[in-house]
């Protein structure tokens, strides 16, 4: 099944690693587990996101919550001042 359009479209970027993690990814490579370094870093990066999306959609919903309560307290003192 081929990936959504969203994932095939890709940037290049420059990251700085810890040679330890570089060194890892090369072995990684040499195992076959992935086909070079940048699908290895792009793997890790992949399996990242998605592991945190849940956590993130539900933070920005409760700041989106908390946003309004926010709002409504604002607007309830203007109006409270206003009287």
């Amino acid at each position: 099944m081929p990936r959504p359009k969203i994932l095939q479209e890709t940037e290049k970027i420059t990251i700085r690693l810890p040679r330890a993690f570089l060194e890892q990814i090369d072995y990684f490579v040499m195992a076959q587990l992935c086909s070079s370094r940048s699908e290895g870093v792009r793997e890790a990066v992949r399996d990242y996101v998605f592991k945190n999306m849940k956590s993130v959609a539900e933070f920005l919903e409760v700041a989106s919550k908390n946003r309004e309560a926010a709002r409504k307290a604002l607007e309830a003192q203007q109006k409270y001042l206003r009287t």
